[in-house]
């Protein structure tokens, strides 16, 4: 992007261990593709000195931007393992799931809330606004999986068959990780905090499916 007239690259950390997004200025972009755990600083300057019509950069600023990266846990390290395992552990201790996106991907309040996903229904690319219950019971839905913002108007057509068609009392929800986990399948015990309130997880059925 364009950041003060200047090109710099942006940083979004989909693991979740960054929270804010980290401006990056070109020098130091290229510096980090480049550190693989295998070149010494020297490695580094002459890989610029060639691809940068023979540039060299001093040490001392490769060395403070290795510095940088490891202290924004942009580079795998102690720190950032140390990091991985306090994030892992304070996650675990909670029995409620924070909203974390309240506020960001969707309103955060009970009635702003409210007010958002009926103009999902009603606006011109919805369902429309559900009716009576139907005689025709669903088993399942397929549901999109996109932000409110550019497609929020999607979820109607498929919500709109579970408010009109389903008598369940336990729904489970699959969805797609954002980042691969370690095995095919992962399962929380957790429950979800909302702006309406706390969606309680059946925990004995988590119990029994693990």
């Amino acid at each position: 992007i364009e950041h003060e007239g200047n090109p710099v690259f942006v940083l979004a950390d989909r693991e979740g261990i960054i929270e804010e997004q980290l401006i990056l200025p070109p020098v130091a972009f290229v510096i980090a593709s480049m550190l693989d755990g295998k070149r010494e600083v020297t490695d580094v300057q002459t890989e610029i000195a060639k691809h940068f019509q023979g540039q060299i950069v001093p040490a001392v600023d490769i060395e403070a931007i290795v510095r940088d990266l490891e202290k924004h846990h942009l580079l795998e390290s102690e720190g950032l393992r140390a990091r991985r395992k306090e994030l892992a552990d304070a996650f675990a201790r909670l029995v409620v799931r924070p909203a974390k996106y309240s506020g960001k991907a969707y309103a955060p309040t009970d009635g702003e809330l409210r007010v958002q996903l009926e103009s999902f229904y009603s606006g011109k690319e919805g369902s429309g606004k559900p009716g009576d219950r139907r005689p025709d019971p669903i088993r399942a839905i397929f549901a999109p999986h996109i932000d409110f913002g550019r497609g929020g108007w999607c979820y109607s057509h498929s919500y709109r068959q579970v408010t009109e068609r389903s008598e369940a009392d336990l729904y489970v929800i699959l969805g797609v990780a954002h980042t691969s986990p370690a095995n095919p399948f992962v399962v929380t015990s957790k429950s979800y905090e909302t702006p309406f309130g706390v969606v309680e997880t059946d925990r004995e059925f988590v119990d029994r499916l693990a």
